[in-house]
């Protein structure tokens, strides 16, 4: 993580699985950009992708957090998790409609419609790596077992508990099969927001009301003096994927040595202009 330095440098849940997401050292990042403005009352997370900084974000006292996201589809795609966490989509397994909770084929995965939002989120979610880009989740020769292995620890049926026996021959496997258990990374995503206790959920959607979304360019996201800018762009020389293939570093550069208490995620940055902390 990179600061705005004087001529200087030295190299150094509730969000979206989404390819780059922070969400693993989420709270290792803020640590540390706190260290710096712990009296911040306002936190702008102008790359937000899958919004792991957001949610994080209002795990703490700011008073506004901003979230800011050029991709369309993916901000479209958090306000969906919004909508859902604010109980507008809910169904009798959790805040998800009851098409998040059973797992998809291939075939319906590729007639997922990505201009709609919950067809984009079940269609990432449902992709290898979580790259809206990629490929289905499963091998084609493991796919069914795999199906229904998640339809039983969504839907602990006897039903599907049969179907499980063409997969396990010792019966004593079935044992360890638990609702509580998540096959994947994905089951983890929706049963975070879809297990916890009313509390919890009066105080989430108590934290959203701080939460204030944006899609635009990140200049034209307007900074107050008291915040923390948080940008975690697309790293140079990298893969690229959506709206970040014609990203300009060099603009980027120019702009952000004129903010104020600004931390940038990056592998690189110019000698000369930043600081790794």
């Amino acid at each position: 993580i990179y600061k705005k330095g004087e001529n200087m440098v030295i190299y150094g849940d509730y969000s979206i699985p989404y390819v780059g997401s922070k969400r693993g050292i989420a709270t290792a990042l803020m640590k540390e950009m706190l260290k710096y403005k712990p009296n911040a009352t306002i936190f702008i997370d102008l790359f937000g992708g899958g919004g792991a900084m957001s949610f994080k974000a209002l795990c703490y006292d700011f008073k506004k957090v901003i979230y800011n996201e050029l991709d369309t589809q993916v901000y479209k795609a958090m306000n969906y998790v919004i909508e859902c966490i604010n109980g507008e989509h809910k169904s009798k397994y959790g805040i998800f409609p009851e098409n998040f909770y059973r797992g998809i084929n291939r075939d319906e995965w590729e007639k997922l419609n990505i201009n709609n939002p919950a067809d984009w989120l079940l269609k990432i979610i449902n992709s290898f790596g979580t790259n809206i880009n990629g490929s289905y989740l499963y091998p084609y020769e493991i796919e069914q077992n795999k199906i229904d292995l998640e339809n039983y620890c969504i839907n602990p049926t006897e039903e599907n508990y049969h179907k499980l026996e063409l997969i396990f021959q010792d019966n004593e496997n079935l044992k360890m099969i638990k609702l509580s258990q998540t096959p994947t990374e994905r089951r983890l995503f929706m049963k975070i927001l879809s297990k916890t206790s009313k509390k919890n959920r009066l105080e989430s959607l108590e934290s959203l009301e701080r939460l204030e979304s944006y899609s635009g360019d990140y200049q034209d996201v307007k900074i107050e003096d008291d915040s923390v800018i948080y940008c975690d762009i697309p790293y140079i020389n990298k893969e690229r994927y959506n709206s970040e293939s014609n990203f300009d570093h060099e603009r980027f550069y120019t702009w952000a040595e004129k903010q104020k208490n600004i931390f940038i995620s990056e592998y690189w940055m110019p000698e000369d202009r930043f600081k790794c902390i």
